[in-house]
């Protein structure tokens, strides 16, 4: 299943000091992404902007409005947002 946090984290997330901004309040967001998970399906058709790249890593400007309205569509596929849950590192 794809990572549907990072679908809904941003709309979501709160922070101490921080309240996040709506998709209608700014238009784009800065997201870090390695090429393997960029290649997954569920992030294609995004139309990122490529700003940068380092190794594996990219570095895109998505419209937030688009981020969301594929959120959306992985909810009505029947998936749940799972970022809440704790992830303890591994090494």
């Amino acid at each position: 299943h794809p990572p549907v946090s990072l679908w809904v984290r941003p709309d979501e997330e709160h922070r101490d000091g921080q309240i996040p901004t709506p998709a209608d309040g700014r238009s784009t967001l800065l997201l870090v992404i390695d090429a393997s998970t960029a290649s997954q399906p569920h992030w294609q058709g995004l139309q990122p902007e490529l700003l940068d790249q380092s190794g594996i890593y990219r570095l895109w400007r998505l419209d937030r409005r688009r981020l969301s309205q594929r959120a959306g569509e992985l909810r009505s596929q029947g998936l749940a947002s799972d970022w809440r849950q704790p992830r303890p590192e591994r090494y």
